[in-house]
């Protein structure tokens, strides 16, 4: 099971003919280190693809317009992020956007 089928992203029961089985993923964050760092461990996955990564709107916009990603994984730690998430929904009528939240709460 592919780390996004875990996720929810992709239908865990979802069986594609071997050459569609891959999933492109374009990483958007504006941290380097959280963005080269997600996108090296995903990168790990033989069922993802890492097409792209940035932090900065404009080069995000224009690569995933470019690249055309299966999924944009998004921190949404930047500003303007709902405006980010409905400029990428344009970008691509078949992009999913999963936007990377964490919380410092510690767990029951």
């Amino acid at each position: 099971m592919s780390v996004l089928q875990a996720a929810g992203v992709i239908d865990p029961g979802l069986r594609l003919p071997a050459e569609t089985r891959v999933v492109r993923v374009f990483v958007a964050a504006r941290v380097r280190l959280y963005r080269e760092a997600l996108a090296e461990v995903l990168a790990r996955d033989n069922g993802l693809e890492i097409v792209g990564a940035s932090g900065e709107r404009t080069e995000i916009l224009a690569r995933v317009a470019a690249v055309e990603p299966d999924v944009v994984l998004l921190d949404p730690a930047a500003a303007e992020t709902l405006e980010l998430i409905h400029e990428l929904a344009g970008c691509s009528a078949k992009v999913k956007i999963v936007a990377l939240v964490s919380s410092e709460a510690e767990p029951d």
